[in-house]
C-alpha cells in the first residue's frame, strides 16, 4: 500500500471512529458537566468564543458552557469577576492557559482555588502528547486526529461512554 492510500485510509478510519464516538453522545438527553475555559492574563480573561473549535466541542459532548452563544470564532475577553462567578460552579475546567500543575494555577491567583474545579481535580490541559522535537503534537498530529480529540473530550466529560480510552492531547492536572 502506498503512502497516499494508507493516508485516506486512515481517514476513512478516523470519520468512523469520529462517527461511532458522536452517536455514542448523541444519546445521551442533555448537558451533564458545567466547563469554563482559559485563565485570566492581565486585566482580562480570554474564554473560547461560542463559535470556536473548542466551544464547538464542549457544544457536541454536550457540556454546558456559559458562552456557547456568543458569535466570537476566536477568543472572547472577559473580566476576572465574569469568569470567576462561573468558575466557582463550574464542574471542569478546560485549557487554563499554559498552566501544567495546579500549584501553577495557584501561583497565578490564589482566588483559582476556590473553584469547584479546583476542588476536585477536574482541570485538564492540550499536554498530554509532544513530538520528538518537543512541539504540543494537540497542534501537529491532533489536527489530523480530531476522532482522538474528541475521544478525549468525550472522556473528560462522559467518562462511561468511552471506559477504556486513556487521555492522548489532554492531561488533567495534577
Amino acid at each position: 500500500m502506498g503512502k497516499i492510500a494508507e493516508w485516506r485510509q486512515k481517514l476513512v478510519e478516523g470519520v468512523a471512529e469520529y462517527d461511532e464516538v458522536l452517536s455514542k453522545v448523541n444519546d445521551l438527553s442533555s448537558a451533564n458537566l458545567s466547563t469554563i475555559t482559559g485563565i485570566a492574563i492581565g486585566d482580562g480573561w480570554h474564554v473560547s468564543g461560542g463559535r470556536s473549535f473548542a466551544a464547538q466541542l464542549l457544544k457536541l459532548v454536550k457540556a454546558d458552557y456559559p458562552w456557547m452563544n456568543e458569535a466570537s470564532t476566536g477568543s472572547l475577553k472577559l473580566d476576572f469577576e465574569t469568569v470567576y462567578e462561573q468558575g466557582l460552579t463550574a464542574d471542569v475546567w478546560m485549557v487554563p492557559g499554559s498552566a501544567k500543575s495546579m500549584t501553577e494555577i495557584l501561583e497565578r491567583d490564589s482566588r483559582y482555588a476556590d473553584f469547584k474545579a479546583f476542588k476536585n481535580g477536574t482541570i485538564y490541559n492540550i499536554f498530554g502528547r509532544y513530538t520528538p522535537g518537543g512541539g504540543n503534537d494537540y497542534y501537529e498530529q491532533g489536527v489530523i486526529e480530531p476522532h482522538v480529540i474528541l475521544k478525549d473530550i468525550v472522556k473528560i466529560f462522559h467518562p462511561s461512554l468511552l471506559p477504556d480510552h486513556e487521555l492522548v492531547y489532554h492531561s488533567q492536572l495534577k
